[in-house]
């Protein structure tokens, strides 16, 4: 038995090639303490930087500019979407039968037989 550490293979010239393989362990329990980590990691350091950062004060300074911003996206909200819909009208259109299927009534069924040895059961399409 040879060691599973190394892979024996061909080169490109037909040479036989011995490597070592990459022996790392990669388990569930690292894979989630490594997660746990990063998790505690970038917790740490949003609390830091909420810490950090200074508040402001809010100042209106009246509304008057705020409240044309807000009252002109609104009016074109509702503008836009009523000239995107359009009138509900759609113009003469002919609108036949739906497909008609003539031919013979054929359906699906089970049917047994004999193969020699024993029954089997296989399907059969039966048409009038």
């Amino acid at each position: 038995m040879y060691d599973k550490r190394f892979l024996i293979g061909r080169t490109a010239g037909n040479e036989p090639a011995i490597r070592l393989k990459d022996t790392t362990i990669d388990t569930k329990e690292e894979r989630y303490a490594m997660k746990k980590t990063l998790t505690a990691l970038a917790t740490a350091a949003t609390l830091a930087v909420a810490a950090v950062a200074v508040p402001q004060q809010a100042e209106a300074r009246g509304g008057a500019v705020a409240a044309g911003i807000i009252g002109g996206l609104a009016a074109g909200a509702i503008i836009g979407s009523a000239a995107a819909h359009g009138p509900y009208y759609y113009g003469p259109a002919y609108y036949g039968p739906g497909p008609v299927y003539y031919g013979p009534a054929c359906y699906w069924t089970h049917e047994r037989f004999w193969n020699g040895w024993r029954w089997h059961w296989r399907r059969v399409r039966v048409c009038n």
